[in-house]
């Protein structure tokens, strides 16, 4: 990966851990398993990192007001079976 990606990579990272860890906390209510889940989606968006558009883009408002879709990553349809 060429160090521009990494430094775009290392960003997602820092701004949106947060928000995933707190999301994966209230789903699973364990702090551990919160950090497990959280490095999960991060190496799941490492491994996509060339399909995943966040890296192109810069946030567009607070966390609270950005929604995921389906189309951020190809071949991920939004629902649960995917």
């Amino acid at each position: 990966m060429p160090a521009i990606r990494k430094e775009e990579y290392a960003a997602v990272v820092e701004r949106e851990r947060p928000l995933i860890q707190a999301t994966a906390y209230l789903l699973t209510g364990d702090s551990a398993e919160a950090e497990r889940v959280a490095q999960l989606v991060f190496a799941e968006l490492y491994e996509r990192r060339g399909e995943c558009r966040i890296l192109d883009s810069k946030p567009s408002g607070p966390p609270c007001t950005r929604r995921a879709h389906p189309s951020t990553c190809p071949g991920r349809t939004g629902s649960a079976s995917s």
